[in-house]
């Protein structure tokens, strides 16, 4: 990023976090051996940014069907946002849009299931023993009502989580997207990317897992695309330790075909 860029950039956070009287933004943190999770609501610079990068990746989430939530309001519409300026659509949204208090029934809800994300987080940490797996230190969720469900950011252990004023999820609820994007995170770098998978095979692998690992978390966690895939009979009953041989194996014979 060159120099004109970067500062630009700095200047229009600075217009998105100065808000009067900025509230206090919630939030709660889970321990696990050496591992952080902290889960929060987005300062208002963050919210935006999430936002804009929804708005620049419609085409995808349409190619794929996702179901997208957007702010009701005509600046910050998919089509204002070829005609209006940055600055412009970010003050109006700190300033008529953006409310903290929107995500203090999720945290609750969240709260609620500290037991179950500090057993996920210990479980997924020590895969790392395994070859294709990676554990971070710290992972943060931050909430967004905005966006297809989740999202995640496998260099930072970043996830977005989407949610509503009312506390609701998607994706059978939001402990069921915090697993799925923490295992997401966990096999990016040694598994997903390495073998060159593509959308739906790293989303059918994610799934797997989960109801593999986690069925005793999420009983009822839902696979994405029904209940056969190609890459299925690679993984199913296979044991982490043996994880990445196999998928390279549905890799390998998937190519070839």
């Amino acid at each position: 990023m060159n120099t004109a860029i970067a500062t630009a950039c700095a200047l229009l956070s600075i217009v998105c976090a100065s808000v009067p009287s900025s509230p206090t933004l919630g939030g709660f943190t889970v321990r696990s051996g050496d591992t952080v999770l902290r889960v929060q609501a987005p300062r208002p610079s963050d919210a935006f940014d999430y936002l804009e990068r929804t708005l620049a990746d419609m085409d995808f989430f349409r190619a794929n069907n996702y179901q997208v939530s957007l702010p009701d309001h005509p600046l910050l519409s998919e089509a204002a946002r070829s005609t209006t300026d940055r600055e412009e659509r970010c003050s109006v949204f700190v300033e008529e849009v953006y409310r903290a208090s929107d995500f203090d029934a999720a945290l609750a809800v969240l709260e609620g299931q500290r037991t179950a994300l500090r057993t996920a987080v210990e479980r997924i940490s020590a895969w790392a023993v395994h070859d294709g797996f990676r554990a971070h230190d710290s992972l943060t969720v931050t909430l967004t009502l905005y966006g297809p469900g989740g999202s995640f950011d496998p260099d930072a252990g970043g996830i977005v989580l989407w949610t509503d004023t009312q506390g609701s999820f998607k994706g059978g609820g939001g402990l069921h997207t915090i697993i799925h994007e923490m295992v997401h995170i966990a096999v990016e770098h040694g598994i997903a990317q390495p073998l060159d998978l593509q959308h739906w095979e790293r989303e059918r692998l994610v799934d797997l897992l989960v109801r593999q690992e986690f069925s005793d978390l999420v009983p009822d966690y839902r696979l994405q695309r029904g209940e056969e895939a190609p890459i299925d009979r690679f993984v199913l009953d296979t044991d982490l330790e043996g994880l990445r041989d196999a998928v390279a194996r549905y890799v390998r014979t998937s190519r070839s075909e």
